[in-house]
C-alpha cells in the first residue's frame, strides 16, 4: 500500500516540488551563514541548482510532462547525482574549503542514491525486466525519495543550529 502511494505520478511530482523547496530553503539559510560554514554553502548551492535543473519540478507541474525514453531515464538521474558529487568535491578543492562532516555525509548519501539509479538501470534496461516488479523496485522508491529529503533537512537543521549557537554566543557578550 505504501509503495503504491510512493510510485504514484502525482505524489512523486508533489514530493519533488517539496524537496526542491527544501533545497531552496537550505540554500538561503546557507547563503546567510556562508562565512561560518562555506562547505555547507557550497553543498547546498550545488544541490539546489542541480536538483532544480534535473527535476524541472515547477516546469513539469506548470507546463507539460516531457517524455524521457526508458533507456536513459535512470542514467539521467545517475548523471545528475555524479555531477553533484564531482562539483562538490572540485569546488572544495579549488576554493580550498575545509570539508565539514555534514558535507561528507551528504556525499555518501548521494553515492547510495547513485548506486540505486545504477541498479534500476541495470534491472530495467540491461536485463529487460519490465514485467516482474521485485524488492529492488520498492526499495528504490523509498530510498531515493528519503535520501533527497534527508539531505535537504540535514542542511537546514545544521544551518539553523549553527545560526542559533552563533546568536547565543553573541548575546553572551552583549553584541
Amino acid at each position: 500500500m505504501y509503495l503504491d502511494l510512493i510510485t504514484d505520478k502525482i505524489t512523486i511530482q508533489a514530493l519533488s516540488v517539496v524537496i526542491t523547496f527544501l533545497y531552496l530553503v537550505a540554500f538561503i539559510l546557507s547563503a546567510k551563514n556562508w562565512r561560518s560554514s562555506p562547505s555547507v554553502f557550497l553543498l547546498s548551492c550545488i544541490l539546489f541548482v542541480n536538483f532544480f535543473i534535473a527535476n524541472n519540478s515547477l516546469y513539469g507541474l506548470l507546463f507539460e510532462e516531457r517524455d524521457i525514453p526508458t533507456e536513459v531515464y535512470y542514467l539521467n538521474w545517475l548523471r545528475d547525482d555524479v555531477i553533484s558529487i564531482i562539483a562538490t568535491i572540485l569546488s572544495h578543492l579549488i576554493l580550498r574549503v575545509k570539508v565539514q562532516k555534514i558535507t561528507v555525509f551528504a556525499l555518501w548519501v548521494l553515492v547510495i542514491n547513485t548506486v540505486m539509479y545504477a541498479t534500476m538501470h541495470i534491472d530495467i534496461v540491461v536485463l529487460n525486466n519490465r514485467t516482474e516488479p521485485w524488492w529492488l523496485w520498492g526499495i528504490y522508491s523509498v530510498v531515493v525519495n528519503t535520501v533527497e529529503f534527508i539531505v535537504a533537512v540535514l542542511i537546514i537543521a545544521f544551518q539553523l543550529l549553527t545560526n542559533n549557537t552563533k546568536n547565543k554566543q553573541r548575546s553572551d557578550y552583549g553584541i
